[in-house]
């Protein structure tokens, strides 16, 4: 059942919004007659459809130059407006030396932070010890303590990477 595309008729990130919750209905674990392998694919589908649809989205403007790979809309922060995260990167692509990604609603920071370190902190970031890496969240998810860590490979894998700045650029 795993070669089923269950979003093929979706055209927008809502409608697989829609379809994702018609499905989990029916096919979730917790659910009489539910499968835990297709509940699985289904969400692993969903995760690809949402990222593709985020990255056919238009670049918001504003920007500094050379910024080509963000996505248009915020719409999974609601306490965050458009001008805080393009202030934000605004500040992040002038640090020298450092590699700005993002994930999801996340942006992290790597490469060597050690001298920018200030500069990060007065720009809202938060240092994550174990994956030694930088990172800024919305609002709505500061606080939110999640059980077990993720690596980066991991978090990478499901929400979705884009390199705003390497060190090398």
């Amino acid at each position: 059942m795993n070669a089923f595309n269950f979003f093929t008729n979706c055209k927008t990130a809502d409608d697989a919004r829609k379809r994702y919750l018609q499905l989990s209905k029916v096919y979730h674990s917790d659910v009489e007659g539910g499968d835990k392998e297709t509940m699985q694919a289904i969400n692993d589908q969903y995760a690809a459809f949402i990222g593709k649809s985020r990255a056919a989205a238009d670049v918001p403007q504003g920007l500094p130059e050379g910024i080509l790979c963000l996505p248009a809309k915020l719409p999974e922060r609601p306490a965050c407006s458009e001008e805080e995260f393009i202030k934000l990167i605004g500040v992040l692509v002038k640090l020298p030396g450092i590699d700005v990604e993002l994930c999801g609603c996340w942006v992290w920071v790597g490469g060597n932070t050690r001298e920018v370190k200030d500069q990060l902190k007065e720009a809202g970031c938060k240092f994550a010890a174990k994956k030694a890496m930088w990172y800024w969240a919305p609002a709505e998810s500061r606080g939110k303590r999640r059980r077990g860590s993720k690596e980066m490979s991991e978090i990478r894998a499901k929400y979705g990477s884009r390199s705003i700045k390497s060190s090398d650029e």
